[in-house]
């Protein structure tokens, strides 16, 4: 291609081997902000000059992709750890299946600092969104908070807004019923430090399978719930608790995956077997659970089925012009049998 020659944003990305949507962010000096990494970055720059690109006003005014034909999945800064890549897949199916040209873009935040990042929920730049992984903090932020765009929550919800959930209260539920048709009676919850409506549910629905059960089934006992950080280490200070306790558990019941292999190590280190002494259900089915021993018998969200439903109901929202709607898609997580806690 001849220095001179109109270049736009598309023949810098399909030079650099990038998406269009990719190149627009390096483009318009917003590549730290998008988290892109520095080599894709300089890669991207490197061929812009290379070709001749020059920014369009309207290029400098936004991103150089229309908002019309840009959708933004907010995820928090920790996605490693999390389902966004499988969340990502579900969206980009919806798409390919009704061949919408339609980019799609993840848009980093902490959690708990959704607000920072109001000025990216809007028309301006996007569309419409979806917003994944929300805590207690962020749901405060959106009860408040008006939009000019359609949004649709993942595993939350909220009045006036979209929604794709998971049944928080019967997965509770049925993990306290497998661990009672095991026989258990002394049985704990581990769980982070952080709130979420999706936890609380678990919860309540933990204890209240309990309590609606059979009189020999009451027999049992919910042992104190123990805290601990979202992360290894603290699964591994929140189990060391419950094994100092007077009374030790049996089963135990871990409301985030990110924190079960602090769980394991701690049992092992004092010389328990799993599932022998003490039997794990975990929640989440996340790649760890498959990857330390014992594997880890946990519930699993039909990701696939769920994000493709939060781009359908995102892509009707941006069609029919309606903002905001109290539509919410519920599924059933899936328990999935390993070592800790076989069927």
């Amino acid at each position: 291609m001849k220095r001179g020659k109109a270049v736009s944003v598309k023949d810098v990305a399909a030079a650099a081997n990038v998406s269009p949507s990719t190149a627009s962010v390096v483009l318009s000096n917003k590549g730290g902000e998008f988290r892109i990494a520095p080599e894709t970055q300089q890669k991207v720059l490197q061929v812009a000059a290379s070709l001749g690109y020059q920014p369009t006003r309207r290029a400098k005014k936004k991103t150089g992709i229309s908002a019309k034909q840009l959708w933004c999945i907010f995820s928090p800064t920790n996605f490693d750890r999390g389902p966004t890549a499988q969340f990502f897949e579900g969206v980009n199916k919806y798409l390919h299946d009704h061949r919408l040209p339609i980019e799609t873009i993840i848009f980093p935040f902490e959690r708990g600092h959704l607000s920072e990042k109001a000025g990216w929920l809007s028309s301006g730049f996007t569309c419409g969104a979806m917003l994944t992984a929300l805590n207690d903090e962020d749901m405060a932020y959106l009860q408040t908070a008006q939009f000019d765009i359609p949004i649709v929550l993942f595993n939350r919800t909220l009045h006036n807004f979209y929604s794709v959930t998971t049944d928080e209260y019967s997965t509770g539920r049925h993990a306290m019923g497998h661990f009672l048709s095991h026989g258990h009676r002394k049985i704990s919850m581990i769980a982070p430090t952080y709130s979420s409506r999706s936890l609380s549910l678990r919860m309540v629905g933990f204890r209240d399978r309990l309590q609606s059960g059979s009189a020999k089934e009451k027999e049992a006992s919910i042992l104190p719930t123990r805290y601990g950080d979202d992360n290894f280490e603290g699964g591994f200070a929140a189990m060391q608790m419950a094994l100092e306790g007077e009374t030790r558990p049996t089963a135990v019941f871990v409301l985030n995956d990110s924190m079960v292999g602090g769980v394991v190590r701690a049992i092992q280190e004092k010389g328990l077997a799993i599932p022998g002494d003490i039997e794990i259900i975990s929640n989440g089915n996340s790649s760890v659970n498959t990857l330390i021993f014992p594997s880890i018998t946990s519930f699993a969200m039909p990701m696939a089925q769920m994000s493709y439903n939060c781009a359908k109901l995102l892509h009707n929202a941006v069609e029919t012009g309606i903002l905001s709607d109290n539509i919410n898609r519920s599924y059933d997580a899936e328990l999935v049998f390993r070592q800790s806690c076989p069927e």
